[in-house]
């Protein structure tokens, strides 16, 4: 594949560990998700019919995701708790 070929040559050039161009699919994913852009929206963006298929296979918890679902768990003050 060209662009495949392409992109290792960039990332070695700059010194950048090797990631298959697809992963930037991915990383795409994680970056909307974790600055707040509705999982509807990503999964649209990504041509995904299903949301399960964008949650499950393009989209990655960062550290800092999960620290703040958990501070937002935490200020929850509804009848469940």
């Amino acid at each position: 594949m060209v662009v495949g070929r392409l992109f290792r040559d960039h990332l070695r050039r700059a010194e950048l560990p090797p990631v298959r161009f697809h992963d930037l699919r991915h990383g795409a994913a994680t970056y909307l998700l974790s600055t707040g852009v509705p999982m509807g929206a990503v999964m649209d963006i990504l041509g995904h019919t299903q949301m399960s298929t964008t949650s499950d296979l393009d989209s990655h918890v960062l550290p800092d995701m999960r620290r703040d679902a958990s501070e937002k768990v935490a200020r929850c003050r509804g009848p469940f708790l």
